[in-house]
């Protein structure tokens, strides 16, 4: 899956995409049409987290494909506030050093999570100690 560009009407226009082997050759599909901004998808619930619309990722799966957080991080990474990017970058490289000592289960969603571990995740995603919003966050926050 991958976020790609194209000049529609002298405008850049943006899809996700997602490429896939069929016989011997090598196609693509569109899966989501984000038009010309994609940041209009990043929703920020406040402090210095962000997550990507629910409205995205159920339209991916509603076409049989199923969206993996962090590669949606990594293609809305260019759209996302620059104050919020300068601050999230450090922990970003880290990851990168962990990824492959990572190993998540597939099927792994919000309401399998302990809600303790989903305070976690909330406190260090936003740094806010107050835990009342928890609920308005999309699950795309929680599923690491």
């Amino acid at each position: 899956m991958y976020l790609a560009r194209k000049t529609v009407g002298g405008k850049g226009h943006y899809v996700i995409r997602e490429s896939f082997r069929q016989q011997d050759a090598c196609l693509w599909r569109d899966l989501c049409d984000l038009g010309t901004d994609p940041a209009r998808y990043i929703v920020y619930p406040g402090g210095n987290a962000f997550y990507i619309d629910d409205a995205v990722e159920e339209t991916i799966r509603s076409l049989g494909s199923e969206p993996v957080a962090e590669d949606m991080e990594n293609m809305f990474w260019p759209f996302l506030r620059p104050d919020i990017r300068y601050k999230l970058e450090p922990f970003r490289r880290q990851e990168r050093r962990r990824r492959d000592e990572r190993k998540t289960p597939e099927s792994l969603s919000p309401e399998s999570v302990h809600l303790f571990d989903r305070r976690r995740v909330h406190f260090l995603k936003t740094g806010q100690m107050d835990q009342r919003a928890i609920g308005r966050f999309g699950r795309s926050l929680f599923v690491w």
